[in-house]
């Protein structure tokens, strides 16, 4: 893109050529404003410019226009481009030079890409209206002179750089589909993995949960623990032992009854006591458990004593002699 401002000094020379000598503004004084250009002292210059504008005659206000150009071009060499913007603004809509009107409007677009592509990094949607702006004053630079080619290259340059997504090439479009592809692949993988996390999560309170649900009801359920095998004993084992029990239990229950029947005592026995309170199941497990126990040893103890007077009888007694 040709960045280059247009100057207007060939312009304002050819326009004074016609100026009478009692002008106030004379050929010597434009050469000065212009030599301080051509030194680049554009402060000085703009200055200059500003005060041959101020001494204009009545009969030279055409210049008017010619030195707000030359004063802008001044600005615009210094980086000043509000102030040279405003001025060019002006031109453009009070001359009625055509060739003085296109030089303005090519400096306009000229400022206008300039702002875009300083902002093209920082600010896409507002680098691309100044770029739109940009590619209206160069079009309006070939509506007065359709032959500028440096106009028209610049609009090429523009479309290129600013363009659309709707109105770029299909590579430049495959390009830019593959990187928002990309992009969403990397959002999506994002979100599962943060979706497996969360699942991951959930699963193990859910097992934490039965775990705990499973510890409340074995709390809540003594008794079937009661019946699991106690001292390392088995299943059958412990059944055999149960049998023996009641076996035990049983038998003494029999003893018991012969030894009332003869002593008499049935009569004397005590009625049940229905007011008391009936023992739970664990209870009388418990209960049955130890006086079997009670049983056993009583009969144990009985078979002993027993055992014990048999083998007294059956001792001999010592016999006395009497002789």
């Amino acid at each position: 893109m040709n960045n280059r401002f247009r100057s207007c000094g060939a312009v304002v020379f050819a326009l004074l050529l016609s100026i009478p000598a009692a002008a106030q503004v004379s050929q010597a004084d434009i050469d000065t404003a212009q030599s301080l250009f051509a030194e680049k002292q554009y402060p000085e210059a703009s200055k200059a410019f500003l005060d041959l504008r101020a001494r204009l005659g009545p009969r030279q206000g055409d210049l008017a226009a010619t030195l707000d150009f030359n004063r802008a071009c001044a600005e615009l060499a210094a980086d000043q481009l509000d102030a040279a913007e405003g001025l060019l603004l002006d031109v453009d809509n009070r001359t009625r030079d055509r060739a003085l009107r296109a030089a303005a409007r090519y400096n306009l677009g000229q400022i206008a890409i300039k702002r875009a592509d300083a902002l093209a990094k920082e600010d896409a949607v507002k680098a691309g209206e100044l770029a739109r702006a940009a590619e209206r004053h160069f079009r309006n630079v070939l509506t007065d002179n359709p032959g500028d080619a440096d106009a028209a290259r610049n609009i090429e340059l523009i479309q290129r750089r600013y363009r659309k997504p709707a109105d770029r090439p299909p590579e430049e479009k495959d390009k830019k589909d593959q990187s928002d592809n990309e992009q969403k692949k990397q959002d999506q993988e994002k979100k599962d993995e943060k979706k497996d996390e969360q699942d991951q999560q959930k699963d193990q309170e859910k097992k934490d949960q039965q775990q705990q649900d499973q510890q409340d009801k074995k709390e809540q359920t003594p008794d079937k623990q009661s019946e699991q095998p106690k001292d390392g004993q088995s299943k059958d084992e412990q059944k055999k032992q149960e049998g023996k029990d009641q076996e035990s239990k049983d038998r003494d229950a029999k003893e018991q009854k012969a030894d009332e029947a003869k002593d008499g005592t049935d009569d004397q026995k005590p009625a049940a006591r229905q007011s008391q309170p009936q023992p739970t199941a664990k209870e009388k497990r418990e209960f049955d458990r130890k006086a079997a126990e009670i049983l056993d040893r009583e009969r144990k103890q009985r078979e002993r004593i027993k055992q014990y007077m048999q083998m007294m009888r059956a001792r001999a007694a010592p016999v006395e002699k009497d002789w």
